[in-house]
């Protein structure tokens, strides 16, 4: 009964505050052709599919309606709910084909639109969805001094991380990456996360020209393992192993951090540890003795 612009706005601002609509939200997907259908507007769709990613609500049926309606989509809204969509599509891990080809043609003009929030959310989903976008990445490689100098630290690594994914090179990101190094891993915003998941696109591209980037890296080593989940670390130390670049300090936290790191880190976060330590003929015993201890 009620319009699909206030109920984006509902579902959205319970969202924004750590709100979950279940109800609400599965009603939507049980009318999902019938709600796109009726849209007022691209964006209280927009907004409503990013609700359900959020909050982790399940929309198969609302991601295949707006992927019905790409064209419309992408027609009428380039700024925001393009970037809202493909992130949503990514985290529920829902692919939309036709939306992504159609982005993807028109991706000079969006990439225009964008800001940097949008452009590496949209990459992200590309990543994480396993979907070629090579307009896209290619735009981001021809502007990458702009995009890595606006971005923040987190924006950057969505980007580098879906090159690595997607296997597109992109030697001018890469370099921008050094140049700004000191930001991007010592600066306040920058996290674990977002240190690990550039380092993963540096390394599943084999660029090793970034020798200001690991070095920082291994002097925030300390703050990196003790902070870091084991999937961060683990990909920090799998990095370094396949570039062939010695970290000793984030290796020497590493082995100082092993009971909790292998306690807690899945069976693949075990082996890219000791898949760096044996490629870099790096000693560390502890882990050698949790990895026994959880046989």
């Amino acid at each position: 009964k009620g319009t699909s612009r206030y109920v984006g706005n509902i579902v959205w601002a319970a969202a924004t505050l750590g709100l979950t609509t279940s109800n609400l939200l599965n009603e939507i997907e049980s009318h999902a052709e019938l709600f796109v259908k009726m849209a007022e507007t691209p964006q209280c769709v927009a907004n409503t599919i990013w609700a359900c990613a959020t909050v982790g609500v399940p929309a198969p049926q609302l991601v295949a309606a707006i992927d019905q309606r790409a064209l419309w989509f992408l027609e009428q809204d380039q700024v925001q709910g393009i970037p809202n969509i493909a992130w949503a599509c990514g985290k529920l891990d829902l692919p939309a084909p036709h939306f992504f080809a159609e982005m993807n043609k028109r991706a000079r003009t969006l990439f225009l639109s964008w800001k940097p929030q949008g452009v590496a959310n949209t990459a992200w989903a590309c990543g994480r969805l396993y979907i070629q976008a090579p307009e896209l990445f290619e735009e981001i490689e021809k502007d990458a001094r702009w995009m890595v100098q606006q971005a923040s630290p987190q924006e950057v690594a969505s980007v580098a991380w879906a090159c690595g994914r997607l296997m597109y090179e992109a030697p001018n990101l890469f370099s921008a990456i050094e140049n700004e190094a000191e930001r991007l891993v010592m600066g306040p915003d920058c996290t674990t996360q977002s240190v690990s998941n550039t380092a993963y696109g540096l390394a599943e591209l084999r660029f090793v020209n970034v020798p200001i980037f690991f070095d920082l890296m291994d002097r925030r080593a300390e703050w990196l393992v003790s902070t870091g989940s084991p999937q961060c670390v683990s990909n920090l130390a799998w990095a370094c192993g396949k570039l062939g670049i010695a970290a000793p300090n984030l290796f020497a936290e590493m082995n100082s951090h092993a009971a909790a790191l292998v306690a807690a880190g899945s069976p693949q976060d075990v082996a890219n540890m000791s898949l760096a330590c044996s490629r870099l003929s790096v000693t560390a015993p502890r882990l050698v003795a949790e990895m026994q201890k959880h046989a």
